[in-house]
């Protein structure tokens, strides 16, 4: 569907004589238009957004219904350039659509009505896309928070809403922000980047994909750790394919996220996840974890360790369970300690949830976006009960180099495997 620009196209008609309709306000036939789709087509609008192929067809034959009921003297060509305006702004996310169906798009931030980034390829752009005004992005923000049943509010200014394609949406509005503020993340497909592809694209070597093989195949529990998009998520997907190499039958997946992103097969994986309902109380990871313990895991995966769920996560692998997830830190210390920060919040008191952290888990793993575009693993280290974390890789002069040894007790659970150090 063409894209069009109804506030240019109408400008360009009257500088060439053409008829004076106008703009996009209340009091202007595109905002006329659009109220009484928003009063009489609620439900349709709100299916635009989590199906836009469903509704497409009854959503454009609407707005071609409305538009016709429009008698303000509109020519023909501004009646289908009101028409495709409004397709554009109505069906599916509007003018971010486009960059929904761009495969290489991860991240779309609104900043404002002016001010549209994208992740691609792992760094920020900033896109010459642009709302009309901050009350198209307050609309398009109402109608995604509407269409979830989580209405926007002063008292509940903050939203998640979570598309029919697993689009993220985290929504923030006035008093919390100045403006409306979107952050949408795309899901990754199932087949996306698995440990071939990572070592092809310089994110991993070949020896590290078979170290951490071998690790996760050892039972080693392993924490991924590093800022916000620096490819966490991605190398644990990975290392979940990795699990099932050589074996028979591979280990029964319980994942665990507040918003699902690993997207791990359903043939291998049960998939639990945190819910936010609108004036209810919600399900937490810390809440729903005693429920997946009784699913029978082998392997239990945290997407993201964001709270409490920091505890039960030990606990888990204290009572034997293989462990794996992902937290937000910027040194291998300082992912221990946000462990054990988080594991206290949950009950434990602080003494005892670091020594937790240092008798459970195995290796950190660290992400970053080097200056070159790349997302990869810069270190690996070694968690020991006492001291700072031991590296064992670690990013030198632009390539990742293997620079320590494993513990022998560790080292002797990769041996069976033919890992040598």
């Amino acid at each position: 569907m063409a894209r069009v620009n109804l506030h240019d196209e109408l400008l360009r008609q009257r500088r060439s004589g053409g008829s004076a309709a106008a703009e996009t306000g209340p009091e202007y036939p595109a905002g006329r238009v659009e109220r009484r789709l928003l009063e009489g087509q609620a439900a349709l609008l709100a299916e635009a957004l989590t199906d836009p192929a469903a509704a497409a067809a009854s959503l454009r034959a609407a707005i071609a219904e409305a538009v016709a009921g429009e008698r303000e003297g509109l020519t023909e060509p501004e009646r289908a350039a009101l028409i495709s305006e409004l397709e554009a702004r109505l069906l599916g996310l509007g003018i971010l659509q486009p960059l929904l169906e761009d495969a290489e798009v991860t991240d779309i931030l609104v900043n404002r009505h002016d001010a549209i980034f994208i992740r691609r390829r792992g760094q920020l752009e900033r896109t010459p896309l642009r709302f009309r005004d901050e009350a198209a992005v307050r609309g398009l923000a109402e109608r995604l928070a509407g269409a979830a049943g989580r209405p926007l509010s002063e008292e509940r200014p903050t939203a998640l809403v979570l598309l029919a394609d697993g689009v993220r949406v985290r929504i923030l509005q006035p008093p919390l922000t100045r403006g409306v503020v979107l952050a949408l993340r795309k899901p990754a497909p199932p087949d996306a980047l698995g440990p071939a592809d990572l070592v092809v694209r310089g994110a991993w070597t070949e020896e590290l994909r078979d170290f951490l093989g071998q690790a996760a195949r050892g039972g080693f529990n392993l924490v991924f750790y590093g800022e916000t998009g620096s490819g966490k998520t991605t190398g644990l997907r990975a290392i979940c394919r990795l699990l099932g190499e050589g074996r028979a039958t591979p280990p029964r997946l319980v994942v665990l996220e507040h918003t699902s992103e690993l997207n791990l097969p359903a043939e291998r994986a049960v998939a639990v996840q945190a819910v936010e309902r609108a004036g209810a109380e919600g399900i937490s990871l810390f809440e729903a974890f005693p429920v997946t313990m009784q699913l029978l895991p082998q392997v239990v995966i945290v997407g993201e360790i964001l709270d409490r769920e920091a505890l039960p996560f030990l606990y888990a692998a204290l009572s034997g369970h293989q462990c794996l997830g992902t937290i937000h830190a910027g040194r291998p210390d300082l992912a221990i300690w946000r462990l054990a920060v988080l594991a206290h919040a949950g009950g434990l008191s602080e003494d005892l949830a670091e020594r937790l952290v240092r008798g459970t888990i195995d290796l950190l793993i660290e992400h970053r976006a080097l200056p070159d575009g790349r997302l990869a693993v810069t270190g690996v280290a070694e968690v020991v009960p006492d001291g700072a974390p031991r590296d064992l890789f670690r990013f030198r002069e632009g390539v990742l180099q293997r620079v320590g040894g494993l513990t022998p007790e560790r080292a002797e659970r990769l041996e069976g495997g033919g890992w040598r150090w």
